[in-house]
């Protein structure tokens, strides 16, 4: 009577699109996003928590401050994850990358970000990242909690992490 997930940072399109793809074993469930989605084995969304990338913020939301910052730390690109969906938002199109390259959304979209359940972004060193991840605690700590994995800063809202959201669940 027991079910088995799996609980990760990874966003839908590399989660559970991955898990599929692999065919690596069976679960039940998977908690994706560092816990703030849950979905069953045929891929549906039985939840997904979200902050509030939409609320107004200076310029404009909450979710646009976070890549501006982003970007004056050096990130050459920003990841939202809203829902299944997932939008790369670059700092300048990475020319000679092109294999590399997903679809870039453009920067007059930034401004109209609205709720997603994970941001990601990579720095070009460990030291950038963790400098990157305090200043947006220092900045947006009430509404964010970004998490620093070596190069990396994941960013989801405050109160959603693998532990929440394993008790959700």
């Amino acid at each position: 009577g027991n079910l088995f997930g799996v609980v990760s940072g990874r966003d839908y399109l590399t989660g559970f699109v991955a898990f599929e793809d692999e065919d690596l074993f069976d679960y039940d469930f998977l908690l994706l996003k560092s816990g703030a989605m849950a979905v069953d084995r045929c891929g549906n969304v039985l939840y997904e928590d979200v902050f509030n990338g939409g609320m107004p913020w200076r310029k404009g939301t909450l979710a646009s401050e976070i890549v501006r910052m982003s970007f004056e730390a050096g990130a050459p690109f920003v990841t939202t994850s809203p829902g299944k969906d997932r939008r790369y938002y670059y700092k300048a199109y990475p020319d000679g990358l092109e294999r590399e390259v997903r679809r870039a959304y453009p920067h007059s979209e930034i401004e109209q970000i609205g709720e997603v359940g994970l941001m990601s972004t990579i720095c070009q060193d460990e030291e950038n990242a963790t400098l990157l991840a305090e200043k947006m605690k220092s900045e947006f700590g009430k509404f964010i909690n970004p998490l620093q994995n070596g190069i990396s800063v994941d960013i989801s809202g405050v109160g959603i992490d693998k532990a929440s959201g394993t008790r959700k669940f």
